[in-house]
């Protein structure tokens, strides 16, 4: 699966224009009869494959779009069992 992985800011919606997109794996767990996350990486896109890319989340937003505010930037993701 893949989506964006954003901070839940009020009043707003997806941000597209941030890089912050995900691509989760999972299998399904008969014990725990539920999904069990196996994998989480950084999906680039083609124009960003090659690139250092810093990923973000805003602290804040101002009419529903991403402001000057202080972000968080990230540059990998891993799952912890």
């Amino acid at each position: 699966m893949t989506g964006r992985l954003q901070l839940p800011l009020t009043a707003t919606g997806e941000l597209e224009e941030l890089s912050n997109v995900v691509r989760v794996r999972c299998e399904y767990d008969q014990d725990l009869k539920a999904p069990n996350f196996t994998a989480i990486e950084l999906f680039k896109s083609e124009s960003e494959k090659d690139k250092e890319v810093d990923n973000e989340w805003p602290l804040a937003l101002q009419s529903s779009a991403a402001a000057e505010a202080p972000r968080i930037l990230w540059k990998e993701i891993k799952l912890n069992h």
